[in-house]
Parts: structure tokens; sequence; C-alpha cells
């Protein structure tokens, strides 16, 4: 009796150990780099709720890449949860004309879809993924690569990897610790791309503050 409580206090603790440690998407509170923009001091006050003039901003093409992230950043952050205002926030989103729309607002909404569930819904972060990634490859193939957009990407590609790779550490031998580390550290390598890269194709459209706070929060897994 005494040995399978034990067994399940150790199996409690390595899940713990896994949710406490890496849902980075909602421990990465670059939304600090952008409060004295109004509406990302706005939804940094929300409580989680998107309200009409939040909607309104994120699906409006001509606002800047960098505050619409860092909107929906804002929104989920301290454990908040997210969720629409009224009915008609959400048949907006769910009607816009997607030739209306540029690569900023599709990015920003993918962002919100997955924050608005748990990170751990592999089903949704999958989904999720998959439709940064599309958007991503645009992304890459324009003249001007968005630097912001590249970041949420790796973000979500980060939180994916760790979601597939990452087991905790309580019981593994030293071998097999090194080889989780190194598919952990596989899973920043685009987040890092996307933070450092120097290529003259990228344009530097987040500030260099949101920058430091994001890699702050994921540097040790590069070590």
């Amino acid at each position: 009796m005494m040995k399978k409580l034990i067994l399940t206090l150790v199996l409690i603790s390595s899940v713990i150990s896994v949710i406490a440690q890496h849902q980075i998407l909602i421990d990465m509170p670059f939304y600090k780099a952008y409060l004295d923009v109004p509406i990302v001091k706005k939804a940094s006050l929300s409580n989680g709720k998107i309200t009409m003039d939040i909607t309104t901003y994120l699906l409006n093409s001509t606002n800047p890449a960098d505050v619409k992230y860092a909107v929906v950043n804002a929104l989920c952050m301290n454990g908040k949860h997210i969720e629409f205002a009224g009915r008609e926030c959400v048949e907006l989103v769910d009607n816009r004309v997607n030739e209306d729309l540029n690569l900023a607002t599709e990015m920003s909404i993918a962002y919100l879809s997955v924050l608005s569930h748990d990170c751990y819904d592999f089903d949704n972060l999958s989904q999720g993924l998959q439709r940064a990634a599309t958007l991503e490859d645009i992304n890459q193939s324009d003249a001007k690569q968005s630097r912001a957009t590249s970041i949420i990407y790796g973000l979500l590609f980060a939180q994916n990897h760790f979601n597939e790779n990452y087991c905790g550490g309580l019981g593994l031998g030293s071998e097999e610790m090194r080889e989780m580390w190194l598919l952990v550290r596989e899973g920043i390598k685009p987040l890092k791309e996307a933070c450092f890269s120097t290529s003259a194709k990228i344009e530097n459209d987040i500030r260099q503050k949101a920058i430091g706070i994001i890699w702050d929060k994921v540097k040790e897994y590069d070590e």
C-alpha cells in the first residue's frame, strides 16, 4: 500500500513539474515593453476579456504587428482566462474577410486561438501551430520579413516541442536527461533565430525590450 502511494506521489510530482516549469506561452509577459501604448494597457487591465475595441484593433490591417501581438499577450498573462466580451466580437472575427486582412492580423488570431485554450491541449496547440507555420512560410517569402511575426511562430513552436519532448527529470538517468535536453533545445532554435538574426531581410518591427523579456524566459533551454 505504501509503495503504491509513493509511486502515485512520484507521478504527480512529475506532472506538476512539467506544468509548472514549461507553460511558456502564458509565462512570457513581453507586453510590458508596450504599456505606454493605450490599447496594450487596456488589454492588460481587461481581465482576459476581448472587448469590441480590442477586436477591431486586431482586425485593422493598418495597426502594427508587434502591438497586436502585445495586445494578445497582455490578455492572457497572470493566469487570465481569455474570452470574448460579447457575441458581436466573436462574429466580427468569424466573419472577417481574409483578403482585407494582413499577415499580422491572421497571426494574432492564430496566437489568440491557442492562448484562449489550455496550452497543454495538444490538438488545439497543434492546429494553431499548423496555421502559424503556414503564415510564417508567407512571412519568410516576403521581401521584408517581420521579426515580430517570426517570434510569435517561434513561441508556438517551442511550446509544442516542449509538450512533446519534456518529461521532467524525476527518475531519469544522466544519459536520458542529456537526450531530453538536446530535444528540448531543438525547440528553441526557431525562436532564437527570430530574436537574434542579423539578416538584412528582417524588419526590426518589435521592441528590443520585448525581445529581452522573451529570451530571458527561455535562455536556460539553450544552455
